[in-house]
């Protein structure tokens, strides 16, 4: 459906530091005890541990991964216990973004929609947190999802402006577990990059390469793709993908958004 067709955050920090000179000590004192403090000033600015509220900007044209992840401070998201799941309405919240970047005129009903084929469920696993399990029992073969709900982005810019209008609460995972890159010859920069935006985002990577039970299959002459059942998938089993096929390792080098060798002072001071 979605296939082919700013805002920024500054913040400054700042430090005063006064003295106030009595009249009865003499002009030596004085100036003593001023440059001390001018010294301890500097000393101060030199060694202290600068405040989490420096200065940096992403908008359309700059930010990498790291930028963003500062931004949106996916340290401390990331350090919950229980990641919150996203209701069908969180969905629809980043589909609406996704449809105003790219100017899609789409209808209600198409935003309103899900890609799943088959009664699935998302529950809390004890290990893998946030997955998707069986509701019914599904045969083998089973066309089990559709990606009627990717998002995909040929230019870094779009992107941007996606991530910084993306609904915060889920904004660390859009940028770095529910997108991925892919080698794609016919885009200007040589990669697209999808984004997925229905419970699917949410299906496990098995891993082991026995473990996998649904599998990608491409539709003949669609830019469509299933997940097809590959075995039959009993109630309560949980789905498992195999995402192997799913990284081109230069997408986000070919995006500008592949964070530099040596992090920038803004990244090594929020650690």
């Amino acid at each position: 459906m979605w296939r082919r067709g700013a805002a920024g955050a500054t913040q400054r920090y700042g430090q005063s530091m006064a003295k106030r000179c009595r009249s009865h000590r003499s002009l030596r004192w004085i100036v003593a005890l001023t440059m001390a403090a001018v010294m301890c000033y500097i000393s101060s600015q030199s060694l202290a541990t600068p405040s989490v509220t420096e200065t940096f900007v992403v908008n359309a044209t700059h930010g990498t991964r790291h930028d963003f992840y500062y931004l949106f401070h996916c340290d401390k998201k990331f350090r919950q216990d229980v990641l919150d799941i996203p209701t069908h309405d969180d969905w629809v919240a980043m589909r609406k973004v996704y449809a105003a970047v790219m100017k899609h005129e789409t209808s209600a009903s198409a935003l309103d929609g899900d890609g799943f084929h088959v009664p699935i469920y998302v529950d809390i696993d004890p290990v893998m947190q946030r997955s998707v399990y069986a509701k019914e029992r599904i045969p083998k073969g089973t066309v089990v999802w559709t990606d009627l709900y990717e998002g995909a982005f040929e230019r870094p810019e779009q992107y941007r402006i996606f991530l910084i209008n993306m609904p915060r609460k889920f904004a660390c995972e859009m940028l770095y577990d529910w997108t991925y890159y892919l080698e794609d010859k016919e885009a200007e920069l040589g990669t697209t990059l999808y984004a997925v935006m229905d419970d699917s985002a949410l299906i496990n990577s098995g891993r082991d390469p026995n473990k996998p039970n649904v599998v990608d299959v491409s539709r003949p002459n669609s830019t469509l793709t299933d997940v097809v059942a590959t075995r039959d998938i009993e109630v309560g089993e949980q789905l498992l993908a195999d995402y192997k096929d799913c990284r081109f390792k230069d997408g986000e080098k070919f995006f500008g958004m592949k964070p530099p060798k040596s992090p920038s002072r803004y990244f090594t001071r929020r650690r």
